[in-house]
């Protein structure tokens, strides 16, 4: 699995449970408040998530191009599956896109989030 730096986000390719290539592409701002909150995101917490990530992708696939959410630890993580159509890309991807405290009560009453729990 490649790792790399694109400008301030990171990407990382993975291959799904069905067998589908897709790149992750942690954004800047989920960096950011993964680190931030790396109390309730704990290193081993995120190692999980990551490793899940595949299976995570076949499950979103009902939800292509909508923002999903997943309760993780004592944090939910947002994130959205989309096919990037830009023509250097071509590929599928799950964007990284924050990273909240469970605590956050207006995160059950989202309508723009799906929730994958």
């Amino acid at each position: 699995m490649a790792v790399r730096r694109v400008g301030r986000a990171i990407e990382e390719d993975f291959e799904s449970k069905c067998g589908v290539k897709f790149t992750a592409v942690f954004t800047p701002h989920f960096i950011e408040m993964m680190m931030q909150r790396a109390d309730i995101f704990t290193p081993s917490l995120a190692n999980k998530f990551r490793a899940d990530l595949p299976e995570l992708f076949d499950v979103m696939r009902q939800h292509n191009d909508k923002c999903v959410h997943k309760h993780v630890g004592r944090s939910y993580v947002y994130m959205k599956r989309k096919f990037n159509e830009h023509p250097s890309r071509k590929r599928w991807e799950v964007e990284l896109i924050s990273v909240t405290p469970d605590v956050h009560a207006h995160t059950e009453e989202l309508k723009y989030s799906i929730p994958l729990d």
